[in-house]
């Protein structure tokens, strides 16, 4: 589709990999819990501006990349490190400068059965390693309850603002749109920043052309080149630039 439509374009899947060994599942992986990542944020940052409770109810460590040669794999869990568990990358990384020995025993879990695997570091100028990437997902209880249903298809943190902002509404049982058709794009991070996403300009033209009032983008290039387009081809779309959550929802109100 992508030879005869303007606005339409093929990705090559070598954009997403972070090394060159990585496969297709290691891709999906890491997407995939980018979107859990992204729902778990918007959902914490959407109850507490509805002033609703949530509470904190677990913190897990994944391996997402793998950067040197490890027997760890992209999508184990990490439980322990010579028996010692870790709430955030920072705690494992200050342990792991601590050490002195040229190993550590990790536990993973992986397919659901726990492992204990020896791993070798690696000592640089600037820290210890395990040479591997990590990132962490939160998850939370929420009172009221809501859950969030995604097609299969769908992975990626890019719907991140959207989420927060239905979820508010949900809690607040008004219509934050006032009859307006709202399209948008954007991470929503931990601290309620708004990161950019990657290909914006086929996700506000698809917004365009499926006939959206405004267009939420995140601050910086993401913006200006929704403006570029706008004024490129006399879109009459509202695009409200966005920079962190509660920022949009300020204007929207507005």
């Amino acid at each position: 589709m992508s030879l005869f439509m303007k606005d339409w374009k093929k990705v090559n899947m070598d954009n997403y990999k972070y090394t060159e060994e990585e496969n297709y599942e290691d891709i999906e992986f890491r997407s995939n819990l980018d979107l859990k990542i992204s729902n778990s944020n918007a959902s914490n940052w959407a109850y507490t501006l509805a002033n609703k409770n949530t509470e904190e109810v677990s913190k897990k460590i994944y391996v997402i990349s793998i950067i040197k040669k490890s027997k760890l794999q992209v999508g184990d869990e990490i439980i322990s490190i010579d028996d010692k568990s870790f709430e955030n990358v920072l705690e494992y990384k200050n342990y792991l400068n601590s050490i002195t020995s040229d190993s550590v025993i990790v536990q993973v879990k992986r397919n659901n059965k726990y492992k204990d695997i020896k791993v070798k570091v690696t000592k640089e100028k600037d820290g210890v390693y395990l040479g591997v990437l990590l990132d962490v997902l939160t998850e939370y209880k929420t009172n009221p309850e809501i859950d969030i249903n995604f097609k299969q298809e769908e992975s990626g943190p890019s719907a991140g603002v959207i989420t927060t902002l239905y979820i508010y509404d949900l809690l607040n049982d008004y219509d934050l749109s006032k009859g307006r058709k709202i399209a948008g794009t954007g991470t929503i991070e931990e601290d309620g920043s708004i990161g950019e996403i990657g290909e914006i300009k086929y996700k506000f033209l698809g917004a365009v052309k499926d006939g959206s009032d405004i267009f939420i983008a995140p601050s910086g290039k993401n913006y200006n080149t929704c403006m570029k387009l706008k004024e490129k081809r006399k879109l009459k779309i509202k695009v409200i630039e966005a920079k962190n959550i509660k920022d949009v929802i300020n204007q929207l109100e507005k």
